[in-house]
């Protein structure tokens, strides 16, 4: 599992690629505790889109890092779980309890409007070339 953070504004996006598996739980849970002394007003996004695989010990892990996170007064928002990531919160009725989104910019946007426009900036949108004739 490797493991990277970064800034929009006042959104810190925590990006985990490959597994979250045993091994993989304990170093989510400090690079989080890590983050939280960070974050003042903002959120921890986490970026599951690379997320390959997460076992239960995994599963157990993001849970208690989001439970982390809020009883230090800090938002957490998943954002763009993998199919099988997303199969396995919505089995475990993790999703009844985590604010889940489809995609990191929606749950960027849920932050703030100044992460909102930090990641527009950092993202932009490639427009069509209008057609000459």
């Amino acid at each position: 599992m490797d493991v990277a953070t970064r800034w929009y504004g006042d959104a810190a996006v925590l990006t985990i690629c490959g597994r979250l598996d045993h091994d993989g739980a304990s170093r989510l849970s400090d690079e989080l505790v890590c983050l939280l002394q960070q974050v003042d007003s903002g959120a921890v996004v986490i970026n599951l889109s690379q997320l390959e695989y997460m076992s239960s010990a995994g599963l157990k892990s993001l849970l208690m890092v989001c439970r982390t996170a809020s009883d230090s007064q800090h938002r957490t928002i998943l954002a763009a779980p993998t199919p099988l990531v997303r199969e396995l919160l919505e089995m475990s009725h993790a999703k009844l309890v985590l604010d889940v989104v489809p995609t990191l910019s929606e749950a960027v946007r849920m932050v703030s409007a100044g992460a909102a426009h930090a990641y527009r900036e950092a993202h932009p949108v490639a427009t069509a070339a209008p057609a000459s004739d």
